[in-house]
């Protein structure tokens, strides 16, 4: 049988799951209602809540930790993307005796858990962003978020400049004397071709950057630079039919 979760304690008791948390972890000066907190508390012992020992244990030892948030680390890590920034990060934080703990799980559920363990701060990766972000803010823990833009007002963000990167190469190349330089996005096959509502900023940004580097030297851009197509139906389309 599965381990009850905080999100079905609060599921039980028809309240958030930050005030199920705080009110289970006895979080100081933290005020419920009395008849809120009885119900929590018998809705526990109920559905036999256990909270995580792991989690209990860095709490009561004061140690600080940071998480690193994301989705698989084969994803997080292709081709080294985020390879060497994490590696950086962690070096820095170990070097100030924080411990790390990496989440890169599919699932959410572990999601549930996260408050008991007093994070003092996270990573958040691409991936399950947004609903990461969300309870960041509710649970008031301070994050950075790597290679994606603010969605809220108060947040710190680590992007690449993708406009300026695209510039720069496009740039080499015409000052190499090449002048029929032509385009491509990355399609990323579960998101992209489904919704153009989940790209990563940096796709328009690259594409932007190549085009005016492209202008402003006087060339035009080839066709095809705005198409999210397969790389062989792009080179049949726009390079080998030219």
């Amino acid at each position: 049988m599965s381990r009850v979760t905080i999100a079905q304690v609060a599921k039980h008791c028809s309240v958030a799951k930050s005030t199920v948390s705080k009110v289970l972890n006895q979080t100081e000066g933290f005020n419920v209602r009395p008849e809120v907190r009885d119900r929590i508390l018998a809705a526990a012992r109920q559905l036999n809540y256990r909270p995580d020992g792991i989690a209990r244990n860095l709490r009561m030892s004061n140690v600080r930790m940071v998480m690193v948030v994301g989705y698989n680390i084969h994803w997080a890590t292709a081709h080294g993307i985020y390879e060497g920034l994490l590696a950086s990060a962690i070096d820095t934080l170990r070097k100030h005796d924080v411990r790390v703990y990496m989440d890169m799980n599919q699932s959410d559920q572990q999601q549930d858990e996260w408050s008991a363990a007093m994070m003092h701060g996270a990573l958040v990766l691409p991936g399950r962003n947004l609903q990461v972000r969300q309870f960041m803010q509710q649970m008031n823990v301070p994050y950075v978020t790597i290679n994606d833009q603010p969605y809220f007002e108060n947040e710190s963000c680590v992007c690449v400049d993708d406009y300026q990167g695209a510039v720069d190469a496009t740039e080499h190349l015409i000052s190499l004397g090449h002048r029929r330089i032509v385009y491509k996005d990355h399609i990323h096959q579960k998101h992209d071709q489904e919704t153009q509502d989940k790209k990563h900023y940096s796709i328009p940004d690259r594409r932007r950057g190549y085009v005016d580097a492209m202008r402003k030297h006087g060339l035009d851009p080839l066709p095809g630079y705005d198409q999210n197509v397969q790389v062989d139906e792009f080179l049949d389309q726009y390079i080998l039919g030219q």
